[in-house]
Formats: structure tokens, sequence, C-alpha cells
């Protein structure tokens, strides 16, 4: 019974959404402050220690007000992890689940801070994980560059902080990066092809206390990439990191990580 109303709410939500954004977008037509979007985020990540491969694709197609900054949007959102589905044995690395559901995001509060409400359900793809049901996310993300100079030379701070239904759980983490870009060869069309050192220092933090959830970490190495409307990065890294938790075992760890981002929106 429980499971049969959380899939009729979900319903409702995706039905709700899809007649809202169509009210709106009728409704400002003669203004041209609403357009329609869509975009497409992926990240996908090699981790030695783990011996796993893992990744995230999460695109989003809905309308957009860019003057007020507004955003409704339906969004599926797909997590997977290599070692989870081809191991045997009880372990689990990585969540594997499909969300799908309706976001509401706002960016006209403060220039590079995005407010995020996503409802739906999410569903368990592997047998040995049973989370699945209605699911929200609620937070923020920050992404800010400082440049130091140099146009070559500059910070990246990101940050985000979301309760998550699916895992009962607070998630905050906080990135610290330095970026120098030695190579960088300009193309027509706004396209960038760029590589060099690359420095993060990144803190993590949970309100349920799990040790894989909090820790601080340095990771140094090279980040490739390429700008243009689909942007990709390549990141070669070596880790050094020590979990906060107290009863965390081993406390400090040393890890080799490839990780490979994407993003496009039209």
């Amino acid at each position: 019974m429980k499971n049969q109303m959380s899939n009729i709410f979900f319903v409702f939500i995706l039905v709700f959404a899809f007649f809202f954004t169509q009210m709106i977008a009728r409704a400002d037509e003669s203004t041209q402050d609403w357009d329609t979007f869509s975009s497409l985020y992926f990240e996908t990540a090699y981790l030695n220690r783990a011996g796993t491969g893992a990744g995230l694709i999460v695109p989003k197609a809905g309308v957009i007000n860019r003057k007020r900054g507004f955003e409704i949007y339906f969004t599926p959102r797909l997590g997977m992890d290599s070692r989870t589905f081809l191991e045997k044995s009880d372990q689990i690395y990585n969540d594997n689940y499909l969300f799908l559901g309706a976001g509401f995001d706002y960016t006209g509060f403060i220039e590079g801070v995005r407010l995020s409400l996503q409802l739906g359900n999410s569903f368990d793809l592997n047998e040995k994980i049973h989370l699945g049901g209605f699911d929200t996310r609620v937070g923020f993300m920050t992404y800010h560059e400082q440049m130091w100079g140099l146009e070559r030379f500059w910070n990246e701070i990101y940050s985000e902080a979301f309760y998550v239904r699916r895992y009962r759980n607070g998630l905050f983490n906080l990135q610290l990066r330095s970026v120098y870009v030695p190579l960088q060869l300009k193309q027509d069309h706004g396209r960038v092809f760029e590589g060099g050192p690359y420095l993060n220092g990144s803190f993590s933090f949970d309100t349920a206390a799990y040790d894989y959830n909090r820790f601080i970490e340095a990771q140094y190495g090279v980040r490739i990439r390429y700008r243009a409307p689909f942007a990709t990065a390549l990141h070669v890294l070596g880790v050094i990191g020590k979990r906060t938790q107290v009863n965390a075992n081993p406390r400090n760890y040393q890890d080799f990580r490839l990780l490979l981002t994407g993003s496009y929106e039209i």
C-alpha cells in the first residue's frame, strides 16, 4: 500500500509539472521571458582504491526564465558503479539507482548560487539495495571563479549542500581548486582546448555520520579540458585523504583516480 501511494504521488508530480510548464510557456509567449531548454551533465570516475568505476548522468528538459532566474524541468538521474553489479558479495560500493521527477531551480538570489528542489521517485537498480520510493532532493550549489592577476591562473570555489530523502541524510561538500593552464589552443566559435596542473582541496560532511562521507582530501594532478558547446574535462589525479569520523578504519588513505566530466546545454 505504501509503495502504491508513493507511485501515485510520483505520477501526480510529473503530470502537474508538465501542465504547469506548458501554462507558463504559453502565458509569457508574448513577452519572450520564458524559453525551453535542455541540458546534460555526466561524470564517470575510476577509483583505484575501491577498484570500481562509478558514473552519474543527469539530463534535464523544461522551461527557463533567464531574466528572473527560474527553471522548471523534468529530470531522470542515473547513478551506477561497476563493482556493486559485478561482485557476488553483498558489499555495496556505490549506489545504483534511477530517479525520475520534476525540479524547480532558482538562480536569481545571489550570483553563482543555485537553489534547487526536486520531487519524484527513485528506483533501485541492484537487488542488494533497498532504498527506492518517493524521493526528494533539496538544497543549493555554488560556483565562483577568482583570477590571480594572470589570464591562465585562477581558483574555482564549488560547494553543494543537499538533503536527499533516499538516504535520509544531509550531504555537504566544499572544493577549493587552483588551476594553471600553460597549454591553451583557441579555435573558431568559442572552442578552446586547454590543459595544465590541477590542485583541489575537498571537504565532505554528512548528518548521518558515515565515515565515507566525512573526509578531507588533497587531489593533485592534471586537468585537460575542451570547452565547446559540449564541454568535457579529463582529470588524472593522485589523492591523499583523511576521514574525519573518529571510528573510521583506516582514517588515512591514498588513491589514484581518473575523472571524466561533461556538460551540454541548448
